[in-house]
């Protein structure tokens, strides 16, 4: 396989190695940079690994590749989770041809450190190189998703678009010779790769002109050369991960640790949802903090348990405001919690990042210090009535949750049906932190609805559709997304199956989208998948996106303005829009279904 490798976007301690193999000889192209010893000892690596690793480089730019890997070991063997020594190791394996130990290197390397994008460019390099577009793919998007700015991994990725269409020709033409369209359309890829590509340096002025060596021909197969592969190791910095005091309120020192807070039900009705939330948000903080944080420094999420109560979420958010100080205000479970901090973080100014809940409270009147991440339950209840309208049912119940959330539930359902011409058929609630629906199950069933769309949390909602299923009553029950899918389907069982769902992230399973891909690598295994964590993952990457629009002159304000001006962001399959006047990030909506096994389908 044919393919080139150029330099990433950060500085290393490698500095700039570009090597492009074209057709039978390898060029290579080296240009070191200085300050090797410094860049080492913001790693806190001792000086022993730090020689080791500047002898390798040296050694394999001179393409002594033995001693260089000798040398690499060496270091390693004092700080084997170094992260610029495994780098290099990949790319002396590399040039040795290992490419199924280069491969677990690199791997190993997305892993530990999954923000940094050169490891995810190289293995998609290595992944092309075996003829495995596909992977190369999946790996260059996530190269991208770590660093939309990273020019190499998008043209990497156009090339392997290019190859992946060169396939799909091949085999048209295979099947009908004849087809004259396809036979036009191959001929423009293979002459886009006829002449071989100048690898793209980046411009630095500390780099000498680059010198050419020349080597013996190289394996190559019929296809034409695909990617560029990054051999700069990133950079790594690190903190100690210590919070200190501020002397300003949600204002930061350089050494200091961002504070993130979060009040959320983490016992209640909907403790399920809270903890799913929180795993999800702290998967990718964690993350970002094993690649050395936000301009050098570490976020930490301090959450405190609200049980899903009002008053409990008010004293947690006066606790995270005016004594642990936070910079904003994260993840809050629910609308009646959510409305209990809104005169305090708004009399703060602490911005007010991705709560779930779709309720309009947060979106009308506008208050510039809220950011919603997910759609609103007039977006959800929208999507839901005007499937079952397309379907031919127009008797709808509605069981709700008597306070805040349900209310503004129905109000999206009623505003549908409205629109409609329609009106809802029979209203039933039931009480916040109770299971009691046998007067709810009475009243609907009387009603002889064909769907009920139930507005409350999970224990609530599988009791009535259970207590409903014994009365012999059997219409099609609708959830809004804040039900909890994952545990009301746990809570269900059997009873689950058949049970819909409207969702406003995209589905935890699939592959499809980058920002899920890279979401089940972190969260720990399938087991944790759920629609909640991915909301809260997805809630944290727009924060971060915030964090490092606003700089290093971090504080509440700085975040506010940076989350403002965001504009459209595609997170890797998930887009936000944020602008003056306008904080409704995303409009998403998908329907599931619960089918057998607790699993779920789209």
């Amino acid at each position: 396989m044919n393919y080139s490798i150029s330099p990433a976007t950060n500085t290393s301690l490698l500095g700039a190695h570009t090597v492009k193999r074209l057709g039978g000889r390898i060029v290579r192209r080296i240009s070191m940079l200085l300050g090797l010893l410094c860049v080492s000892v913001s790693l806190g690596i001792t000086a022993a690994p730090a020689d080791d690793f500047k002898d390798a480089s040296n050694l394999y730019q001179q393409g002594k590749l033995e001693q260089a890997m000798a040398k690499t070991n060496a270091g390693l063997a004092v700080q084997p989770k170094d992260a610029q020594g495994r780098f290099l190791k990949g790319l002396i394996l590399t040039e040795q041809k290992k490419i199924t130990e280069a491969i677990q290197i690199f791997t190993g390397l997305t892993e530990d450190y999954p923000e940094l994008p050169e490891p995810y460019n190289n293995l998609a390099v290595l992944y092309a190189g075996q003829g495995n577009y596909d992977k190369a793919k999946a790996a260059l998007e996530l190269a991208i998703q770590t660093h939309p700015a990273y020019a190499t991994a998008h043209e990497n990725l156009g090339d392997t678009y290019a190859q992946l269409a060169r396939r799909a020709y091949d085999k048209a033409l295979q099947l009908d010779k004849t087809n004259v369209t396809a036979q036009s359309k191959l001929a423009v890829i293979k002459e886009m790769f006829s002449a071989p590509k100048s690898p793209a340096l980046a411009a630095s002025p500390q780099t000498p002109p680059p010198t050419t060596t020349k080597a013996g021909p190289t394996n190559t197969t019929t296809l034409p050369p695909v990617a560029s592969v990054s051999k700069d190791p990133p950079v790594i910095h690190a903190t100690d991960g210590s919070v200190n005091s501020t002397e300003q309120a949600g204002s930061t020192k350089e050494a200091d640790t961002i504070l993130i807070g979060q009040s959320a039900a983490l016992s209640g009705s909907a403790e399920a949802m809270g903890k799913e939330m929180r795993a999800g948000a702290e998967a990718y903080f964690n993350a970002i903090n094993k690649a050395g944080g936000v301009n050098g420094k570490k976020i930490k999420l301090v959450t405190l348990d609200d049980g899903y109560e009002a008053e409990r979420a008010k004293a947690n958010t006066q606790e995270l405001i005016e004594k642990q100080k936070v910079l904003a205000l994260f993840g809050y479970v629910g609308i009646n919690t959510s409305n209990a901090a809104l005169p305090l973080f708004t009399a703060a100014k602490v911005p007010f990042v991705g709560a779930v809940t779709g309720a309009q409270t947060l979106r009308e009147p506008h208050n510039p210090l809220i950011f919603n991440v997910r759609a609103s339950y007039i977006h959800e209840t929208e999507a839901i009535i005007a499937h079952l309208v397309r379907l031919g049912i127009t008797r709808i119940g509605v069981f709700y949750q008597n306070d805040s959330y349900g209310q503004a539930g129905l109000a999206g359902v009623e505003r549908a049906l409205k629109s409609r011409g329609m009106e809802v058929a029979a209203k039933a609630t039931v009480e916040r932190n109770s299971v009691d629906v046998a007067k709810a199950v009475d009243t609907i069933a009387k009603a002889n609805v064909t769907a009920v769309i139930q507005i409350s949390a999970y224990k609530s909602c599988a009791a009535f559709i259970q207590a409903m299923r014994r009365a012999n009553q059997f219409p099609a029950f609708w959830n809004v997304s804040f039900v909890g899918s994952k545990a009301l389907a746990s809570q269900l069982g059997e009873d689950g199956r058949g049970v819909h769902i409207s969702q406003v992230v995209p589905f935890p399973w699939s592959i499809e989208h980058a920002v899920v891909r890279e979401y089940q690598q972190r969260i720990g295994g399938e087991a944790n998948y759920s629609f909640t964590s991915l909301e809260g993952y997805i809630a944290a990457k727009v924060l971060v996106e915030g964090l490092r629009k606003a700089g290093k002159d971090l504080n509440r304000e700085t975040l506010r303005a940076a989350l403002e001006k965001l504009g459209t962001i595609d997170l890797g399959g998930f887009t936000v829009n944020y602008r003056p006047g306008r904080h409704q990030g995303s409009t998403l909506v998908d329907l599931t279904i619960i089918s057998k096994n607790g699993t779920f389908k789209r």
